[in-house]
């Protein structure tokens, strides 16, 4: 079973990041422009979500099994982020071709190879997918060399290693925050040196989870303490501006991942409701990776969609609710018809697993983490 909690979060993820890519200056309303100016830290609680889950399956395989199949959670990593961001970008030449656009080659082979977090790319983005790929390599070789060299006790000094990368990126992302004569906050946002460190505290999170029994020993503080703790710590990223408040990111950027542990830590104990609109809000948590691939691509082509549709261009209301319904619209579809036919075939050739059933009717237990 999903759990439905961490599906909410996903949603609430994906939520932020797409007012924060809407342009909201014909719409002169207070609240808009407050969740736009602090959007970006859905991608904040997607990085520390995705440390939590991807970890979460590693050592749920060792205590089921007694070890990590490295080599088989590299690939899994690979079938999972690439084969649909492949097809965004399929779907970006096709369309420039067909409305005679053009882009910079180098850009697209920035965006194929996942460096675009470095050097320029097409998207404004899918920086985010290069910084997550870049952390399962990391993680990969991490776990490969603690294996090598303390193969009985190699899961022991992870907790201690993500401190370290999380004490190293908190350094150099101070360091490069305001040692910089003009601060061009993009810089400092995207590189993957100075942004991993959301994700390894997501390892240590579920470390905590599972081999400290964390849950049991907060079981008595109040979901909504936890939530509300959460909401607090991600608050400055809503009142104070990352373009301009250099301390936002630099010192900003570890309350942002601490204040996504806590609401992780209170969503994973709802594991379903018998509520219409949470199970709803779950479910187009679900599809998050889709939309959150798909959501630029929506707002660029719906004003061209809609006017050859009704004859005319549409209101900035009307493009406000065809964003984001058809972000969500999209995400599903492609989610449905193309990510879970993927992911089935991909565990079909990886672990021999012969789920009954065609493959889009599928279900996959962690869509963003499996």
């Amino acid at each position: 079973m999903r759990n439905l909690g961490l599906d909410l979060v996903r949603f609430c993820a994906v939520l932020l990041v797409l007012f924060r890519h809407f342009d909201f200056s014909q719409m002169a309303h207070p609240i808009f422009n407050f969740v736009k100016n602090g959007g970006w830290v859905g991608v904040d609680l997607f990085f520390v979500l995705s440390g939590f889950l991807i970890s979460s399956l590693l050592f749920q395989e060792f205590k089921r099994e007694g070890d990590i199949k490295l080599g088989r959670f590299l690939a899994r990593r690979i079938f999972k982020i690439w084969p649909p961001f492949w097809l965004v970008i399929v779907a970006t030449v096709f369309l420039a071709s067909r409305m005679n656009l053009s882009f910079d080659k180098r850009h697209l082979l920035n965006e194929i190879f996942l460096i675009q977090n470095y050097f320029p790319g097409i998207y404004i983005h899918t920086w985010s997918l290069a910084v997550e790929e870049h952390f399962y390599v990391a993680l990969f070789l991490v776990l490969s060399v603690l294996k090598k060299y303390r193969p009985n006790s190699f899961l022991q000094f992870l907790p201690k290693l993500c401190l370290f990368f999380m004490g190293l990126c908190f350094l150099w992302r101070m360091a490069s925050v305001f040692l910089e004569a003009k601060y061009g906050y993009t810089r400092h946002m995207f590189a993957t040196h100075l942004r991993i460190d959301s994700l390894f505290f997501g390892v240590l999170l579920s470390y905590l989870v599972y081999f400290s029994n964390l849950l049991e020993h907060i079981k008595k503080v109040p979901s909504y303490c936890l939530i509300t703790l959460g909401i607090v710590l991600l608050l400055p990223a809503f009142v104070f501006s990352i373009e301009k408040d250099r301390w936002v990111l630099g010192v900003g950027a570890n309350l942002f991942y601490l204040g996504s542990g806590m609401i992780i830590l209170a969503a994973v104990r709802i594991k379903n409701s018998n509520k219409m609109y949470l199970r709803l809000c779950g479910a187009l948590g679900a599809v998050s990776y889709s939309v959150y691939l798909w959501h630029i691509i929506v707002k660029d082509c719906e004003g061209l969609v809609i006017k050859k549709l009704t004859g005319h261009y549409p209101t900035a209301t009307t493009l406000f609710w065809g964003y984001f319904l058809g972000s969500f619209f999209v995400g599903w579809i492609v989610n449905r018809f193309f990510e879970l036919p993927v992911l089935w075939l991909r565990d079909k050739v990886l672990e021999g697993k012969r789920p009954g059933g065609s493959p889009p009717n599928y279900t996959v237990q962690e869509v963003t983490a499996s």
